[in-house]
């Protein structure tokens, strides 16, 4: 009795343990579904490493694993994408395209790697067309900033490249102008309009160009002989370069001319002595010296018109002096040569010297030496090589003067 009593209250023990058991394990798939519902809702919302967790929780419940993993791979590419934000804001282009690159398609990393290239390009381009800067070519430098439109501060490079070259190309300007190269300088000046004072210099340089133009035909002028303009001109330049002197030097040559022009005029019109001192006091202008050369031997021809034929008589005989001529013998001696019919003559038996002559130069009176005889004229030589100043013709006979004149007076045959 008792022993079936027993075995009764152990069969309703078991019996109680088995239903406990089947309500727990029904209570327990009812909570890990309800947990795994809230994981995946963790999940849909992006709360990844809630979901994470919570998926890790459920062990093996389902696909909880792989839940699990999916959660974490999603933390692992939002990490990758937080950190390839964060390198785009710090301009990291470079660097951060292969972390776009390896996201694949998550979210906008396409678009976002694309995006990075593209600044990356840019950033390229950009420190290139800054190199260009500050190598200082600026024509090159901006056309890569045009390029890059917007592109950081692209446009205020641009600026400043501009004002660069305005620098540049005035400095060139001035280089130009300060070497005389006024036309060059006039045409760059201009091509900076209104930057600095360029308009100014421009003007300047066309100034200079006129002013060395003026100066040219005003030395032209000169050469030309035309004094009176090229004084006016020169006068009109003011301090430029020697034009002061120019226009004295001008001045100076008209006054040279006009006194020309009267020494001319008075040798034409056979007023000699005054030709000869107007030529004289011209010095070595032109040929001033040759034509008071031939003034004053067309004066000293006039003079020797003036004074020949001379007659004299001497030992019964009448005489005519035409002439001289002052020459050298063979052995150098000074010879007085006088023209006429008068010389030795024979006479009663005897020979007779019509007329002799001694001269003086330096303040020294010289003896002839010896006579000789010629057709037409007389020889009369002295013993020295001096040469004659001042001739004194005597009668041979009386011993009287015949003529007496100045070498430099009288012309000679």
């Amino acid at each position: 009795m008792y022993m079936q009593k027993t075995k009764k209250m152990i069969s309703v023990a078991i019996a109680l343990c088995v239903l406990a058991l089947t309500l727990f394990s029904l209570a327990g798939c009812s909570d890990s579904k309800e947990r795994y519902a809230e994981a995946e809702a963790l999940l849909g919302e992006g709360k990844y490493n809630e979901a994470a967790e919570a998926f890790e929780a459920l062990g093996e419940y389902e696909d909880s694993p792989a839940r699990a993993a999916e959660a974490r791979e999603e933390i692992r590419k939002q990490e990758m994408y937080n950190a390839a934000v964060k390198l785009m804001g710090e301009a990291k282009y470079e660097e951060v395209i292969p972390t776009w690159e390896s996201l694949g398609d998550y979210r906008d990393a396409p678009i976002r790697a694309e995006e990075a290239r593209e600044e990356f390009r840019k950033q390229q381009s950009y420190d290139e067309a800054a190199a260009l800067f500050d190598e200082g070519k600026y024509e090159e430098a901006i056309a890569a900033f045009r390029v890059l439109g917007e592109y950081k501060d692209a446009a205020a490079y641009i600026e400043k490249a501009q004002e660069e070259m305005r620098k540049r190309d005035y400095q060139a300007a001035e280089t130009l102008f300060g070497s005389e190269d006024y036309e060059k300088a006039a045409i760059a000046f201009e091509a900076l309009g209104e930057y600095k004072d360029a308009s100014k210099r421009a003007a300047e340089a066309r100034e200079e160009i006129r002013k060395r133009k003026d100066y040219n035909d005003a030395v032209l002028l000169m050469e030309q002989e035309k004094y009176r303009q090229a004084a006016e001109t020169f006068e009109a330049l003011g301090e430029y370069r020697d034009a002061t002197a120019r226009v004295k030097e001008a001045r100076e040559e008209m006054r040279k001319q006009q006194s020309y022009d009267e020494a001319v005029a008075l040798l034409a019109s056979g007023k000699y002595e005054e030709a000869a001192i107007a030529f004289e006091a011209l010095g070595d202008y032109r040929n001033a010296p040759e034509s008071a050369k031939e003034a004053r031997e067309l004066l000293n021809s006039l003079k020797a018109k003036t004074i020949f034929p001379i007659a004299y008589t001497a030992h019964g005989g009448d005489f005519v002096i035409t002439g001289y001529r002052i020459g050298k013998s063979e052995n150098n001696e000074t010879v007085v040569i006088i023209f006429g019919n008068g010389g030795i003559m024979f006479k009663s038996g005897k020979f007779s010297q019509t007329l002799y002559c001694e001269f003086s130069s330096g303040g020294e009176t010289y003896k002839f030496k010896q006579a000789k005889s010629k057709e037409g004229s007389f020889e009369i030589i002295f013993d020295t090589s001096v040469v004659p100043e001042k001739i004194t013709i005597f009668n041979g006979e009386t011993n009287e003067i015949i003529i007496s004149f100045n070498v430099a007076d009288i012309s000679q045959e």
